[in-house]
């Protein structure tokens, strides 16, 4: 029996002011897997804690952080953010685990976050910033794009600015105005059946993370993870096929292409793909299976040496899904 644990975060609730804070941990607690460690400190840093009043109605939140394609423009900081209604906040949120990047934050990252905190209605006004932690911790934020699916509606807060600390400037958190709270954009998001099928050989399975992004003729999708880290045991091996049901992004009727690719990481990152199929999972509508074959290797040490491809679909299924 194993004793490895993942432990992900501690929440504590202060019986005299009903606050309850979240303890972010997200590793392992293993002698053999990350840093080994079987026991951490979790500080009770400002960054850290999420305050926020029991009783209050949730709701859940799509934030889109994207940092600017300028050099030097990612952060290793710990990031938060506090949305604003008209009477009330959600309280410091820590943006912790990017949907669609490993290392959140760096230069032309667009990360996704999912979070569930209070309902503050419609967002008038947020506060974002990091607490000055890391290596290289300035940060250029390009702008803030925040859903919320129970409104069906976007709002999108332009910033183009710097937060760091300098000899003569600190600046480590800014106030962000939507820029049109009246009109934002929404995206409707669609269930997508991703099957990824890797090939038979000796070597093709592999340790890294998988990511897709899936292109129509006139948007895409975000790129995101298959699987987060604690459910990505026994994927992706020799021979498998591995199914995932993910809400993205509607791109259309048309798949044009998809990118798919992997971060590297692990003891055994190459990975030998046969092709991937993907259908939207539509009730009672007609849905396309479309059939990306690849057959090539993922590996800096085979093929071309490229971790990262672009697909074309060379099939297409036609199908109808059962009424229920």
């Amino acid at each position: 029996i194993s004793s490895a644990w993942y432990l992900d975060r501690i929440e504590i609730v202060d019986p005299e002011t009903v606050i309850k804070y979240h303890f972010i941990c997200e590793k392992w607690l293993a002698v053999d897997t990350d840093d080994r460690m079987i026991s951490f400190e979790i500080l009770a840093l400002e960054n850290k804690v999420i305050s926020e009043s029991i009783g209050h109605q949730t709701t859940t939140y799509r934030i889109n952080v994207i940092t600017s394609n300028k050099f030097g423009s990612g952060t290793d900081a710990n990031v938060y953010i506090i949305i604003f209604g008209e009477h009330e906040n959600t309280g410091k949120i820590p943006l912790v685990k990017s949907k669609t990047n490993k290392d959140p934050f760096e230069k032309c990252h667009r990360d996704l976050f999912e979070i569930e905190a209070i309902d503050i209605g419609q967002p008038e006004k947020i506060k974002i910033g990091h607490d000055n932690s890391g290596f290289g911790s300035d940060w250029l934020l390009e702008c803030v794009e925040i859903n919320v699916l129970k409104l069906d509606h976007t709002w999108i807060f332009p910033c183009g600015k710097w937060l760091h600390k300098t000899k003569d400037v600190t600046q480590l958190e800014l106030e962000l105005y939507p820029k049109e709270i009246s009109t934002g954009i929404y995206s409707s998001y669609v269930p997508y059946q991703i099957k990824i099928c890797t090939s038979n050989i000796f070597g093709a399975g592999t340790d890294a993370n998988i990511y897709i992004q899936i292109y129509g003729l006139q948007k895409s999708t975000d790129q995101v993870m298959l699987c987060s880290k604690i459910d990505r045991h026994g994927k992706f091996q020799r021979g498998s096929t591995d199914i995932f049901i993910l809400e993205l992004d509607d791109v259309g009727d048309f798949m044009e292409k998809i990118r798919i690719g992997h971060d590297n990481s692990g003891f055994g990152p190459a990975w030998h793909l046969n092709h991937v199929e993907i259908r939207r999972l539509i009730k009672g509508e007609k849905t396309n299976t479309y059939v990306f074959q690849c057959n090539r290797w993922f590996a800096k040490t085979e093929d071309d040496g490229s971790i990262v491809r672009e697909l074309f679909p060379e099939k297409l299924i036609k199908e109808k899904l059962n009424k229920k």
